[in-house]
């Protein structure tokens, strides 16, 4: 099973929790991964971080960081059908349904495309 980890300051880090919350599919009752309980350190590290690039990406062009959004949407498609397997497998939602949570998903990604 892979650890899941933070993304702080734009790395991938390890959390050093004690504590973990078990993902389960509802379906089957198989447990597909921990998610950590992460430190009152991290969180504030991830807190402070994210604090500090605000003022940056508020002054970056709209037109800039709509090219984040295009970027997500392009992801979101290219893998709609993994993506909507695993809603299947922790949500217990049929196919259909993830698949369908995954179109919307991507059509308020292109609404927010449309920021000016």
């Amino acid at each position: 099973m892979k650890p899941i980890l933070n993304h702080i300051n734009g790395t991938w880090i390890e959390p050093k929790a004690a504590e973990f919350v078990e993902v389960i599919n509802p379906a089957t009752a198989e447990v597909l991964g921990k998610t950590p309980f992460s430190s009152v350190t991290e969180v504030d590290t991830a807190t402070r971080s994210a604090a500090a690039a605000f003022p940056g990406w508020r002054r970056t062009p709209a037109q800039e960081r709509v090219q984040y959004l295009f970027k997500l949407k392009d992801l979101l498609e290219a893998n709609l059908d993994e993506i909507s397997r695993t809603i299947v497998m922790e949500c217990g939602k049929t196919y259909d349904e993830a698949k369908a949570e995954m179109r919307r998903a991507i059509e308020n990604v292109e609404v927010a495309c449309g920021i000016r």
